[in-house]
C-alpha cells in the first residue's frame, strides 16, 4: 500500500493551497504574463537610468517591456531625460487603462 501525502501529519493544510499573489503585482485587473527569464537578472542588466525609473514607478513593470520602451525612446529622443519623460507618459496611459486603479 502506498503512502498518500495528503493524509500525512506533515502535509500542509487546505488553507495553504489557496491561490496567492506572486511577488509585488499590486491590485490590477490587467492581464498578467509569466516569463521564463529570471526577472532580477533582467532588472540588474538594465541601464542605470532605467533601473532608477523602474524603482520609482507607480506600478510593477517587466524589465523586458521597460527595456523595449527605453531603447525606442532613446533612439527617437536621443536624451535620457526626454526618454524618462516618455516612460512617464507610457505609465500614465497604462494607469488610465487599468480599471483596478479607479
Amino acid at each position: 500500500m502506498r503512502h498518500d501525502p495528503r493524509f500525512s501529519r506533515f502535509a500542509p493544510s487546505r488553507q495553504d493551497h489557496a491561490p496567492q499573489a506572486r511577488g509585488n503585482l499590486g491590485a490590477t485587473r490587467l492581464k498578467r504574463r509569466s516569463r521564463a527569464e529570471d526577472p532580477m537578472r533582467a532588472y540588474d542588466a538594465l541601464p542605470a537610468e532605467l533601473r532608477d525609473w523602474v524603482a520609482h514607478a507607480a506600478r510593477p513593470w517587466s524589465p523586458r517591456s521597460c527595456l523595449r520602451l527605453w531603447r525606442r525612446a532613446m533612439a527617437e529622443e536621443g536624451c535620457p531625460k526626454r526618454a524618462r519623460a516618455r516612460l512617464d507618459r507610457a505609465e500614465a496611459a497604462m494607469l488610465a487603462r487599468d480599471p483596478g486603479m479607479a
